[in-house]
């Protein structure tokens, strides 16, 4: 193994270096820092380093390889299982395995919506969900539904449960709002389809209106157990349902 320092020092050392909790400075023989920013250290091994204590990289600094390669460089387990691989000539990266994509996890996969959340994309072997993962579904692919959207009258139910059960339930017999009687349509919502499920006991009147367009173009009265299925066709679009509704 060699150290490099702007190649005034050049020192020999063994396979294995080991940097102890205590802190050092390196400096040349005139007594200048290296390893800083006028003074930069270069490290060329081929043995294992170990750092007992803390690995610390001021802002804008970069750890490369000698090469770009596919197995670039990895963070590998005690047993020297890869953990971690960088492909730095595809620039992507894989967990627990060599990347084919610029993200490729070998195993389950979780993208939150937000930190400590339950709520965004869950993949593994036997599901894909959306929405608020709870535990390993079984199907090629679940759309976790969202609680139920109590609807008052003149309410806009919304296009929250696009490819899963949109369930309502209302205090009361009550009616849409006249204008939106889903959320408006919009790029956001292009190609949301829900199926919505009056979960409740009181029947939910769907507003026949310019932006939802109804089969027999009439207001769909959705009662207890009953269904629907609508899709949103996008921005400057309109909701249409889609099949007849179900009267269970």
């Amino acid at each position: 193994m060699k150290y490099f320092i702007l190649g005034l020092i050049v020192l020999l050392c063994s396979v294995q270096v080991c940097f102890g909790a205590q802190s050092a400075t390196l400096r040349d023989g005139s007594g200048k820092e290296v390893g800083t920013s006028t003074s930069p250290l270069y490290v060329n091994f081929t043995g294992n380093v170990t750092i007992p204590g803390n690995f610390t990289m001021t802002n804008g600094t970069s750890i490369r390889p000698s090469a770009d390669g596919t197995t670039a460089f990895s963070i590998r387990s005690l047993g020297g299982t890869a953990e971690i691989v960088v492909d730095t000539e595809g620039h992507n990266v894989g967990i627990g395995r060599t990347p084919a994509a610029k993200l490729d996890v070998d195993g389950q996969a979780w993208l939150r919506g937000s930190a400590g959340g339950t709520v965004g994309l869950f993949v593994s072997s036997t599901a894909v969900e959306m929405g608020a993962h709870v535990s390993a579904g079984t199907s090629v692919f679940l759309g976790v539904p969202p609680a139920a959207q109590t609807i008052a009258a003149g309410n806009t139910v919304t296009a929250n449960a696009c490819g899963t059960i949109k369930m309502i339930t209302a205090a009361g017999a009550v009616t849409t709002d006249t204008t939106n009687t889903f959320t408006a349509p919009a790029t956001a919502n292009g190609g949301c389809v829900m199926c919505v499920v009056n979960v409740g006991a009181n029947a939910i009147t769907l507003d026949n209106n310019a932006l939802f367009v109804s089969a027999g173009a009439a207001d769909v009265v959705l009662g207890a157990g009953d269904s629907c299925v609508v899709a949103s066709s996008g921005d400057s679009g309109k909701w249409y349902q889609i099949g007849d509704t179900g009267n269970n």
